[in-house]
């Protein structure tokens, strides 16, 4: 009788191991709790003395998500096979935190006929989704993001990666890497957007997020960082390769502290943003553009070598302030270190240094009622036709170059001339009118140093200057 119960016991002992090891191995997605109570968010006290206790065990994020209570936890092991889901995208409506233990891929068909296709739709406020990596599955729809935040605030996606997949001879990718639409407060921080096809994180009427410490490449057909009609954003501390960041009828964001190589930032129909202590290299197209934007901040951004384009141009712009930017190496067909053109007014320009430009250093051109003050402008002027001036007015088309401030500059080893007022329309046409170039030092310029190519009628003020060689100061 005893034998009979030490068998029995033993059978169920192997029993429970059978189970156990049938649930480790069933079981991909677990739904946890934090150890300090219901409602807690267990990912803040995650770490090597911690618990993660699960409550209940699934094989797919659909169903977790369908199980779960707003605060709970979903973690998802390396395991994971996303061929389990339901239905794509997955649709986060609860407020949950999702987080995959260790290397989870999660591979995204496409819908036919639809660009609605995604990883994650996201559709719940408060929602937390971190360390996932996201891939096309491998067929020929078209599918739009790998986490996209719907109509809500206070998410948080971090530390994901969202990227292109090859397959044979066929490569397949989502548009953008993550996508924000009528979604505010949000943070997108660290994550890693490569080859995407269109863009790596694009905002539409998206205000006040934080969007930091990510990863761009490409080849990218749009920009790295899109910001379309949206306010307040935060862009920081990201690393862009081959395109930039595009700001188009979106105010009050501010720019700031991100790597950029082979392109620069846009602003398009944009004011009162703040663009500082950006580091572009290389930029094809120019480095910073403004478009019918007024009132912008740009100011401490190193701009190096910007190819077929101005280091900083502001085109129909006005009331911004452009200071403390260094300017370097611009090349191109059109290489002007800081070229205001197409009336942009009332703007001001300070503190920078501007040298080596194909062109001209600073150029204001058909624009009135700037200041250009505290400028060190140097050795413009290495491509040899029409430039090699280091600060520039000049009435070209049908406006004119009136009532500018240039004063306090350094104007240095500049190919042809320091400080230069053209003509507008060739001899007999008067140049700038009005313009007031004071307090300036220009020395050592290639053909002379001061040059007023212009009409005794313009009445420009050229006095208390310090240079050595001057031509025609009217």
């Amino acid at each position: 009788m005893m034998e009979k119960a030490k068998f029995t016991r033993r059978r169920k002992a192997v029993l429970l191991v059978m189970l156990l090891a049938f649930a480790y191995v069933s079981f991909y997605v677990a739904l946890v709790k934090s150890p300090n109570g219901p409602g807690s968010p267990w990912l803040t006290v995650a770490g090597p003395t911690s618990l993660l206790v699960p409550v209940r065990n699934y094989n797919s994020i659909t169903e977790a998500i369908y199980w779960a209570s707003p605060g709970e936890g979903i973690v998802v092991f390396p395991d994971y096979n996303s061929n389990n889901e339901p239905r794509f995208p997955i649709v986060v409506d609860k407020r949950v935190t999702i987080i995959a233990k260790g290397a989870v891929e999660v591979m995204v068909p496409g819908i036919s006929g639809t660009y609605g296709s995604y990883g994650f739709h996201v559709k719940a406020d408060g929602v937390t989704i971190e360390g996932f990596e996201i891939k096309p599955k491998g067929d020929n729809y078209p599918l739009e993001a790998g986490i996209y935040l719907d109509h809500v605030q206070d998410c948080k996606i971090k530390y994901n990666e969202v990227t292109k997949r090859r397959q044979a001879q066929q490569v397949f990718q989502f548009l953008y890497g993550i996508e924000l639409r009528f979604a505010h407060e949000n943070t997108v921080e660290d994550n890693e957007l490569r080859d995407n096809l269109w863009g790596g994180i694009a905002l539409w009427n998206s205000d006040s997020n934080t969007i930091k410490l990510n990863e761009v490449r490409g080849p990218l057909d749009r920009p790295a960082i899109s910001i379309d009609r949206s306010d307040g954003n935060t862009v920081e501390d990201n690393n862009l390769e081959d395109e930039g960041i595009v700001l188009s009828y979106s105010h009050g964001n501010v720019v700031r502290g991100n790597e950029i190589k082979s392109a620069g930032i846009r602003l398009e129909y944009s004011d009162g943003n703040t663009i500082g202590n950006n580091r572009m290299k290389e930029s094809r197209g120019g480095g910073i553009g403004l478009s019918f934007s007024d009132g912008n901040t740009i100011e401490q951004n190193i701009i190096e070598r910007a190819v077929d384009g101005s280091g900083i141009g502001l085109a129909n712009s006005t009331h911004n302030f452009v200071k403390g930017n260094k300017v370097k190496d611009t090349a191109g067909g059109m290489g002007m270190g800081i070229w205001l053109q197409r009336s942009s007014n009332y703007n001001v320009i300070k503190g920078n240094t501007v040298t080596g430009s194909a062109l001209h250093n600073i150029f204001i051109m058909d624009s009135s009622y700037n200041e250009v003050k505290d400028n060190h402008v140097e050795s413009a002027g290495y491509r040899p036709f029409w430039g090699g001036v280091g600060i520039c007015i000049a009435p070209v088309y049908d406006t004119w170059a009136d009532n500018n401030i240039v004063d306090g500059n350094i104007a240095l080893n500049n190919s042809y001339y320091g400080i230069a007022i053209f003509l507008k329309g060739g001899i007999g046409f008067p140049g700038g009118r009005g313009n007031t170039i004071t307090n300036n030092i220009a020395l050592d310029n290639g053909s002379y140093d001061l040059v007023g190519w212009s009409t005794s009628s313009t009445t420009n003020d050229w006095s208390t200057n310090y240079y050595k060689t001057w031509n025609g100061l009217y």
